[in-house]
């Protein structure tokens, strides 16, 4: 089974995974006693308290225009979401965070096309504010009303959690390919258009796994405007929350992309050594990956210890 469909089936996995959470005791009646998962620190700090107040800009950008009937004044309202959502995704990705560290060890480990980190960005962003909107709406439409932010936070728990395990799976099956690769001295070709397409879809593949966890700026965002009855308004703003993310994100994939290219120019008449480097470099990557996502998962694997016993 090829890297690409062994990725197809672990998000199908992840799906599978996800939608039988919906039975856990913590996703049934208010009175279940069972918590969720611990998700990940998202920490403190100065960064932070910025996201907060342009995310408090945002929502009293939302207030002002459900309570104006004036037109310039919706206008700057609008005008207003638009720019502190953008200003927020731009916060929330340059924060600590898993997917610029992914994004920056996938196009360290792999020959890729000038426009391919800017896609990687977009779909990374995209998919991560599509499962925060996803999920309000359909916790929206089981319980008959707008969802309870408890209930998505329970969910985000487990589906965070759920990501950095398949991810740090992947990234070990990964390491461990490029091992076997390096130990039996097979030369892998990454310069061949069929062997550089793989590479891309594999590429995104990961990058689109890498998010599939809520967005939480996405999330509350929404979840005000569907309060003010404003949904357009709300996904207006999501979307530009995620151009803003995704800039940041293409940011961390061009820095590895130029430090590679720049790195096999100098070594284009050493073909052997560009294939020692280009292994090195992905295994170097890989493990890059395997050491953030098996940290980012330990608090949700030691929650889940304590819930089973």
């Amino acid at each position: 089974m090829s890297a690409c469909r062994r990725t197809i089936l672990f998000l199908c996995l992840l799906g599978f995974i996800s939608s039988s959470a919906w039975a856990n005791p913590f996703l049934g009646p208010a009175e279940s006693k069972t918590p969720a998962p611990a998700a990940v620190a998202g920490g403190a700090g100065p960064m932070v308290a910025t996201q907060l107040a342009f995310r408090d800009k945002v929502a009293a950008a939302l207030s002002a225009f459900r309570q104006s009937e004036d037109g310039e004044s919706n206008a700057s309202a609008i005008a207003a979401l638009i720019a502190g959502a953008f200003v927020y995704g731009l916060l929330h990705a340059a924060g600590p965070g898993h997917r610029k560290t992914i994004v920056f060890s996938l196009f360290l480990a792999r020959k890729a096309r000038w426009w391919e980190p800017l896609a990687a960005g977009f779909i990374s962003s995209l998919a991560h504010a599509a499962v925060g909107v996803t999920l309000v709406v359909v916790l929206s439409l089981i319980s008959g009303a707008i969802a309870p932010l408890a209930s998505m936070e329970a969910v985000r728990a487990w589906m965070e959690g759920l990501t950095f395990v398949i991810l740090a799976l992947v990234a070990l099956l990964l390491a461990l390919r490029t091992v076997y690769r390096l130990s039996t001295g097979h030369e892998h070709d990454h310069g061949q258009p069929e062997e550089t397409a793989t590479n891309g879809r594999k590429l995104y593949a990961i990058a689109a796994l890498a998010s599939l966890i809520p967005c939480p700026g996405a999330t509350m965002l929404l979840l005000f405007a569907l309060y003010l009855g404003l949904p357009l308004l709300g996904i207006l703003g999501v979307l530009s929350m995620s151009l803003g993310m995704a800039l940041v994100i293409s940011a961390a994939g061009y820095l590895a992309w130029f430090g590679r290219s720049g790195l096999f120019l100098r070594l284009k008449e050493r073909k052997r050594t560009v294939s020692l480097v280009t292994g090195f470099l992905e295994l170097g990557s890989y493990l890059i990956m395997l050491a953030f996502t098996t940290y980012a998962a330990y608090p949700f694997i030691v929650s889940l210890s304590r819930i089973s016993g």
